[in-house]
């Protein structure tokens, strides 16, 4: 899975990129909008984890300045945001909230929850142009659980224990 991080906080996103990459993700990282704009519209990504409080600009100004592909999935990290605030980041795309601080575990859930509704979309788009269907196999293999009961999406492979 590709994911772009986009917080000012060094240390959460040096900790998060981390983990990401530890899973088996491709991680890139900004430490603000306007660069993660910048990367976005030269790359493709699977998520952007986005921070919704950010000296440069907050998260609405990178919802509204970015070119989000619509395969692309915006997970919004925040400490607070107001309900009324809320209802317009979900109408310019955002898919979900990570209420800060978050677990590990509710991290994992949420890119989980992204990577089986690709597999869906995937699947979709595979029955609109008459290609063959994923088989389960396919579809097991992109949402790999290790041993530890961690999960490994787009079939990264899953570590080996000691």
């Amino acid at each position: 899975m590709r994911i772009l991080v986009i917080d000012d906080d060094v240390t959460l996103l040096w900790s998060l990129c981390n983990t990401l990459r530890r899973w088996g993700s491709n991680v890139e990282a900004s430490t603000g909008a306007r660069a993660g704009v910048r990367m976005l519209a030269s790359s493709s990504f699977d998520v952007v984890l986005l921070d919704y409080r950010m000296p440069d600009h907050d998260g609405i100004w990178f919802l509204r300045n970015a070119i989000i592909p619509e395969e692309t999935r915006v997970i919004l990290m925040s400490g607070y945001v107001d309900p009324q605030a809320l209802t317009e980041l979900r109408s310019m795309g955002v898919g979900d909230v990570l209420e800060k601080p978050f677990s590990e575990a509710e991290l994992q859930d949420r890119l989980h929850k992204v990577s089986v509704e690709a597999t869906r979309r995937q699947q979709a788009e595979y029955k609109q142009t008459g290609k063959e269907q994923i088989t389960r196999e396919e579809v097991h293999a992109a949402h790999a659980v290790d041993r530890n009961g961690r999960s490994h999406h787009y079939g990264a492979a899953a570590p080996q224990a000691a």
